[in-house]
């Protein structure tokens, strides 16, 4: 009796150790479907020493003690049946968590798996067998605890199609709101427009407006009985060489002025800023590739966009508040000229090297919206103006200035798709050209040639005559009548720009750069006489008139240097 006691005992451990491992092992079970009296013995016989080992274990074993087992031994089945021993998360029967196994047998999740063959050293991270992806097996087995998540899947991927969706919804709306903010303030600007019209009309009735160019010519006259004085404030280098053009904007104080990049790692071209409250250079921004053509500033506009031509074929607005290029159009051929236009700010115009203009909109980046002058005259557009609409001028109409070397057209402003051209009689080579805004006076400036040995600088002003026969309908014929001359030196190679300017006390100047003296000539437009010559080591290629409320300058740029000049 006691042999057998003892021959318990020392069995005790072995069937203890014998349940533990049946306990771990049972939570899977996989059945040999192809031999089913085979899998039927088998599991007799399972069933039969598992129950010979639970009788044998009760017998030797307190009810606490095996109470607690049991439960032990439920739980860690159930756990190892129902989640993966890498993130305890339960694993599914699809997606990327589906339940795998490795050629060791031990189960995962899919995903948990390869991270950790990717990371461990490929090892099985249960009992440390070599293991690679090759090992991986898709388990299929019924009594496995899966999650099924097939519903949550797609639930996921119909919130992200929603999320998406609602993006573009937002987008969409975005874009109404901007495009219903540009057409609130085209209905602003139609509503005042219409209600100066409505004062004009009731102060020509009651015959309150009196129009007198007359009185206009006297006054000048009186005002230019005083000398306007030119003193040098400050002479800038702003580079070795190549400088061209330039221009101011008075609501930010900044005077923009074209460059070659000075840094050998950064080639190309852009703006030099200068600002006019201090006259200090601040900032260089890289704009263009090749050499820059023309410059523009948006008419009272304080938003800082700086519109730029440049013979890389392309046109473009930069942010000066930023530094930043913000939009490039693509022109298809060098760009020689470039302007806004006042009364519709989205516009902007693009002269070619061919003698075609293109009207772009900054609302559509893809093309410009209408090409002008296709068929005209190939030489290239050196200058563009706008005229703006005035009811309250004797010439109210708003078009676009368009000078050529050989010709000079006013493309009157129909609709915005439709304008009428109408060739001006300004004969010469022409290099420059100018609008004085308050006057509308225009300044045309043109090379010598066989008729006129000396450089001019034509001052003249734009009307329109009614060739209808029936009074009702209105043909307006667009021409020009000179009003001053100012002539200048014999010889101009460059294509210089001239200037309108104004002092404090109204008078009207004119100015210019003189390549044959290398001096800067100006003129007082009432007179006609030239008021003083400005010295210079160098041409000067372009003048620009700086004006606040308490002071005047004039800049006068070479391709190195530019020169600022106070006016008393």
């Amino acid at each position: 009796m006691e042999e057998n006691n003892a021959d318990i005992d020392d069995d005790r451990p072995s069937s203890q150790g014998s349940v533990n491992r049946l306990s771990v092992t049972s939570s899977v079970q996989v059945v040999d479907v192809d031999d089913p009296m085979e899998g039927s013995s088998q599991e007799s016989h399972t069933r039969q020493g598992c129950h010979l080992m639970a009788d044998k274990t009760t017998e030797m074993t307190p009810k606490k003690e095996t109470d607690v087992s049991k439960k032990f031994n439920d739980s860690l089945s159930k756990d190892e049946g129902e989640n993966c021993p890498i993130c305890f998360e339960p694993w599914t029967n699809y997606g990327e968590h589906r339940v795998i196994s490795l050629k060791c047998g031990h189960l995962f999740g899919q995903s948990c798996i390869e991270k950790w063959l990717n990371g461990s050293g490929e090892k099985c991270p249960q009992c440390n067998v070599k293991a690679k992806k090759a090992d991986i097996r898709i388990i299929y087995g019924k009594t496995i605890h899966v999650t099924d998540t097939s519903e949550r899947d797609r639930a996921l991927d119909d919130l992200a199609k929603e999320r998406a969706t609602r993006r573009k919804v937002e987008l969409d709306l975005a874009t109404a709101r901007l495009q219903h903010q540009l057409m609130c303030q085209e209905r602003n600007r139609l509503k005042s427009d219409l209600e100066e019209a409505h004062m004009e009309i009731k102060k020509l009735r009651s015959g309150s407006l009196i129009i007198s160019t007359d009185c206009l010519s006297s006054s000048q006259q009186s005002r230019s009985n005083r000398a306007v004085q030119f003193h040098l404030e400050k002479s800038i280098k702003i580079c070795d060489t190549g400088c061209r053009v330039m221009a101011y904007s008075a609501h930010m104080n900044v005077l923009a002025i074209s460059q070659p990049s000075s840094s050998a790692l950064f080639p190309g071209f852009g703006i030099k800023k200068i600002c006019t409250l201090d006259f200090k250079s601040t900032e260089y921004v890289s704009v263009h590739s090749n050499v820059v053509r023309d410059l523009a500033f948006k008419h009272k506009d304080a938003d800082g966009l700086l519109l730029t031509a440049s013979i890389d074929k392309t046109v473009r607005l930069s942010s000066l508040h930023s530094n930043t290029v913000v939009q490039t159009y693509q022109t298809g051929l060098p760009a020689w000229s470039c302007c806004w236009n006042a009364n519709y700010p989205q516009y902007f115009y693009a002269g070619l090297q061919n003698g075609t203009v293109l009207v772009f909109d900054t609302r559509n980046t893809s093309a410009p919206t209408v090409e002008l002058n296709t068929d005209g005259s190939k030489s290239p557009v050196v200058a563009l103006q706008y005229v703006p609409w005035d009811s309250s001028a004797q010439f109210s109409l708003a078009g676009l200035l368009v000078g050529q070397l050989n010709k000079t057209y006013f493309y009157e402003r129909k609709s915005d798709s439709e304008y009428r051209p109408h060739l001006l009689p300004l004969d010469g080579n022409l290099t420059s050209m100018t609008v004085e805004e308050s006057s509308r006076h225009v300044l045309a400036s043109f090379r010598p040639n066989a008729t006129s040995p000396t450089v001019r600088h034509v001052m003249c002003e734009l009307d329109a005559i009614n060739v209808s026969d029936d009074p009702t309908v209105i043909d307006n014929a667009v021409t020009c009548h000179p009003v001053q001359t100012f002539n200048g030196g014999k010889s101009q190679k460059l294509l210089a720009k001239s200037c309108f300017a104004s002092t404090l006390d109204g008078q009207l100047l004119v100015c210019a750069g003189d390549e044959a003296s290398n001096s800067t000539i100006v003129w007082n437009t009432s007179t006609g006489h030239s008021v003083t010559k400005l010295p210079s080591s160098s041409p000067i290629i372009d003048v620009c008139s700086i004006k606040t409320e308490t002071s005047c300058h004039l800049a006068a740029l070479s391709d190195k240097f530019i020169n600022i000049y106070t006016m008393s």
